[in-house]
């Protein structure tokens, strides 16, 4: 979080999805951010280290509950549906 915060910062700063993410989460809700950041078509490690880069509000324990609450949902999801191998 510490090390490429500012780069990541810089780099984002003209994209507007990206700007009303940060408004979002500095305004709104924290939790609901991290969320739409999970559920984002992003891979999953440009999920994972763009939410403690580019996200300085969500905390530890917010960023643990976004994280179980998109893998018990995607679990659901994929066990529901069935994978065939």
């Amino acid at each position: 979080r510490t090390y490429l915060q500012s780069y990541v910062q810089q780099s984002l700063a003209d994209n507007a999805v990206c700007q009303l993410l940060q408004f979002a989460e500095q305004r709104h809700a924290p939790f609901l951010s991290a969320l739409l950041m999970k559920f984002s078509c992003f891979p999953e490690f440009v999920k994972n280290f763009g939410t403690a880069a580019f996200l300085p509000y969500v905390k530890y324990p917010i960023f643990l509950a976004s994280t179980i609450f998109h893998g018990v949902t995607f679990t659901c999801l994929w066990t529901w549906l069935g994978v065939e191998t």
